[in-house]
């Protein structure tokens, strides 16, 4: 089984030692290559993936493979974006960016501040009760959306009656 990628004009790609390197105008995606069954080849502004096993697993794992560099290509042209939203009807919270982290403070009336790394390159804006991420890379932008949510999240308590929290409202590229 084959699949073709074509790289855009303004995007440079580069594979060694199973590790892709992707550079264009949003910054660099850099990402290990896990699967050992396909091989890799670049012929000029095309990547060719090529496994010589026919089977399901191997199909999937070359789609999978096909599907990661296409994201880091797009990616890297226009970021991902991910909004969450902010809401509270008991106990008003307030967000904050510093250092590296996002922190949440009085969430549900603690008194302990919620600390949340931001990792990757992405950039973290708050804007009254909207929070934006925004990431060449699809995986660093929604695993720190799922963190912020995962952490502003109600426990033991009726969610339908205390909705307070951090959610997440859209996802998708960012279109200029």
């Amino acid at each position: 089984m084959e699949v073709n990628i074509k790289v855009p004009e303004n995007v440079n790609l580069e594979y060694k030692d199973n590790i892709f390197v992707v550079t264009g105008p949003e910054g660099k995606i850099t990402k290990k290559n896990p699967i050992k069954i396909i091989d890799v080849a670049i012929n000029g502004k095309d990547i060719v993936l090529k496994t010589k096993d026919e089977k399901k697993i191997a199909k999937a794992q070359i789609n999978t493979l096909a599907k990661h560099i296409k994201n880091m290509l797009s990616g890297i042209c226009n970021p991902f974006v991910y909004s969450l939203s902010i809401v509270y009807s008991h106990f008003p919270m307030s967000v904050a960016v510093k250092d590296g982290y996002f922190i949440v403070s009085n969430f549900a009336g603690q008194k302990k501040q919620i600390k949340i790394k931001i990792v990757g390159d992405a950039k973290v804006e708050i804007k009254g009760k909207e929070i934006t991420i925004s990431s060449p890379d699809k995986d660093t932008a929604g695993q720190i959306a799922a963190n912020i949510e995962n952490k502003a999240k109600v426990r033991s308590k009726d969610r339908r009656i205390f909705q307070d929290g951090i959610y997440l409202v859209k996802k998708g590229v960012q279109n200029e």
